[in-house]
């Protein structure tokens, strides 16, 4: 079976049309399960933040350049609750017979996150 130029011509044109919509149709479709992914992570994400536990990021976060570090360490300023509860150390401190500055260094330890230590005579 012989096929003329001008057939064989046409031939490849429709077969190069129908790649190139094949490919579009392959990108398109792509980019629909993409942001059907994206769409179901974050609300994968939105509930299990809710339920309490860490949440999915679909990008690496990147921390904010407007945030400035407490100068003291702080994880955040002292609210009217931590202030509160500084005097209550001191007062307990007072109470028990020691100085406010250990007081003051267990609340400070406090507010920059870390879990202040106890020594066994402190509890008794």
């Amino acid at each position: 079976m012989w096929v003329s130029k001008s057939e064989m011509r046409r031939l490849l044109a429709q077969i190069s049309t129908a790649e190139s919509r094949a490919l579009r149709a392959e990108d398109a479709l792509a980019a629909e399960r993409q942001s059907k992914d994206w769409l179901t992570l974050q609300l994968t994400s939105r509930l299990v933040t809710k339920s309490g536990q860490y949440g999915l990021d679909h990008e690496k976060s990147e921390p904010s350049q407007t945030a400035t570090q407490h100068p003291r360490g702080y994880t955040h300023d002292p609210t009217e609750i931590d202030l509160a509860k500084l005097e209550w150390y001191k007062q307990c401190a007072v109470l028990a017979g020691k100085d406010e500055d250990d007081a003051v260094m267990k609340w400070e330890a406090e507010m920059r996150g870390e879990q202040p230590i106890y020594t066994y005579e402190d509890e008794h």
